[in-house]
């Protein structure tokens, strides 16, 4: 802006004074002429004029003034050495100094003439001019005050912008060497600020995923550790020649059952890993829920035969489109969790039903029932209540559950009175 500042300026100053030289120096030409004519009240006339540029003229010879003229209050001040100066170096003085656009001297212009072999100087003053002058010089120091003003605002407010991002750059180094462990201030309410606050709540979740990790890696180093431990220490026992056979079945029997632990921990994480990967794992296709159910309860007659449950069942005929793999998994591990905390010969039930836009699920057991505390981690991976954290399961069962419900795009919820009853509802959109 600076910049083109001067370049308009320079460019209007050179067409003005191209225009006020050309008249400049016809109006020098006519006053001589008037002058030689002596019609000096003419000139007068000229001078007087209140939109005439010219507000002085004197006319000299090396004797000394022969006229002068000027408006009120306007005299034209010529010293001797300026009419020496042009009478005897012949040449003008300072002929544009009064249309420096910037900078325009006090001094009036002075002209050399020669008229029949003889010399005249003739030294005007402008004024018009110089009153653009002032007017240009007005308009430079407010331009040149608009734009510091402005640099210094832009510098305050790039500041303000600059700032949050140097500390947002410093927050994604620290993330990148794992410290979560930091909140960014804000006070903004714009975009930057938005920023932050989204970068603030990534940080919160990225600390929680690295605790989940810990916990994570912590949870399944225990559940492995515990049967490990309990296959070498009966392993050990084997290997002793003084023990009886019942003894030497009962240790192979207790190895078996670890192993079987190990495994099912192993395939369970697995799955896991398998549904967190992506859903180009699910194979959907229609098929008849209710009668996945009941494959479901008749594959797990064995456990629920032994503690003389029954079933009430309220199946509806359902058709739902999804992985019938995956979601048989989802309602054997509901329907045996039911009958493992169920109380002998107690009744499961199960209903089944559907409206325009979704398809329900309850499975009630009155068993055991799960405490309120444990209620909302319920779905956690590896959580299985503080009491019975070393009870039978590896407490990934239910996240697998969850974690195949989601992605059929449903819902999955517990409502549970301890020693009462329990009951899981599931919602999945047709």
């Amino acid at each position: 802006m600076v910049l083109s500042f001067f370049i308009t300026s320079k460019i209007h100053y050179d067409d003005i004074k191209s225009h006020l030289q050309n008249d400049l120096d016809t109006s020098i030409e006519n006053i001589y002429k008037l002058y030689k004519s002596s019609q000096y009240d003419v000139i007068d006339n000229f001078i007087n004029m209140t939109f005439y540029p010219i507000t002085g003229v004197a006319i000299y010879d090396k004797s000394g003034l022969l006229f002068e003229s000027s408006k009120k209050d306007r005299s034209l001040n010529v010293s001797n050495s300026l009419v020496e100066e042009v009478l005897n170096n012949k040449k003008d003085l300072n002929p544009d100094t009064s249309l420096n656009f910037f900078f325009p001297a006090d001094t009036p212009s002075g002209f050399y003439i020669k008229d029949s072999n003889k010399a005249y100087a003739l030294f005007i003053n402008v004024s018009n001019i110089k009153d653009v002058v002032k007017i240009n010089k007005w308009l430079f120091l407010n331009i040149f005050f608009v734009l510091s003003s402005g640099l210094i605002g832009y510098m305050i407010i790039a500041r303000g912008i600059v700032k949050p991002i140097k500390t947002l750059t410093s927050g994604t180094k620290s993330v990148s060497s794992g410290d979560y462990e930091f909140q960014i201030p804000n006070k903004r309410n714009d975009e930057i600020g938005e920023l932050i606050n989204t970068f603030n709540y990534m940080l919160v979740e990225l600390n929680k995923t690295d605790k989940m990790r810990n916990e994570f890696v912590s949870n399944v180093s225990h559940e492995i550790k515990t049967p490990i431990t309990a296959i070498r220490g009966f392993s050990d026992l084997l290997t002793y020649k003084n023990i009886s056979d019942e003894e030497r079945i009962y240790y192979a029997n207790v190895i078996k059952e670890e192993v079987l632990k190990v495994t099912s921990l192993s395939d369970n994480l697995l799955k896991l890993a398998s549904l967190d990967n992506s859903k180009a794992n699910i194979d959907k296709t229609n098929f008849k829920l209710d009668e996945l159910i009941r494959r479901a309860i008749l594959d797990l007659e064995p456990f629920w035969a032994n503690k003389n449950l029954e079933f009430d069942l309220d199946l509806k005929d359902t058709i739902l489109l999804g992985d019938n793999k995956l979601l048989y998994h989802v309602f054997t591990n509901l329907i045996r969790n039911s009958i493992k905390f169920s109380k002998d010969s107690s009744i499961i039930k199960l209903s089944l039903n559907s409206d325009e836009k979704n398809i329900f699920f309850e499975i009630t057991d009155s068993g055991t029932g799960i405490s309120k505390e444990s209620i909302p981690r319920i779905f956690e991976r590896f959580y299985k209540g503080d009491e019975s954290r070393n009870s039978e399961g590896t407490g990934l069962g239910l996240s697998i559950v969850k974690k195949i419900v989601s992605l059929h795009n449903g819902t999955i919820t517990v409502d549970s009175i301890e020693n009462t009853k329990t009951t899981f509802y599931i919602t999945f959109p047709k």
